[in-house]
């Protein structure tokens, strides 16, 4: 009596192996990935995308540009904001040593 376990599996026959269309590497061609754009051809296609867009529905195209910038001016925003905090908070630590080095009257 054999268990389950040590019986061998049914192998297929070679014929069946290559020539079987869920295993079968024959005829395909190898897969190459393209290279990634470079920032300038990036930037070229975003045009190029921007114009077909335009030419479709300029309505949308009016709405991305808005959109794109909005974040720009939110991004020069937050930029101010956040240098301005850092000018105050150093010109609020020069006052803070200046005023405990200089004597009391």
């Amino acid at each position: 009596m054999m268990s389950e376990k040590n019986r061998k599996q049914e192998r297929r026959s070679l014929l069946t192996r290559l020539f079987s269309k869920k295993n079968s590497h024959i005829g395909e061609q190898p897969k190459y990935k393209s290279k990634p754009l470079t920032p300038r051809q990036r930037s070229i296609a975003e045009i190029k995308q921007m114009a077909e867009i335009g030419k479709k529905d300029p309505e949308r195209l009016a709405k991305v540009l808005s959109g794109m910038l909005r974040e720009n001016r939110n991004d020069l925003r937050g930029g101010r904001a956040k240098l301005d905090s850092h000018v105050s908070a150093i010109v609020k630590r020069d006052e803070k040593k200046s005023g405990r080095s200089t004597p009391k009257d």
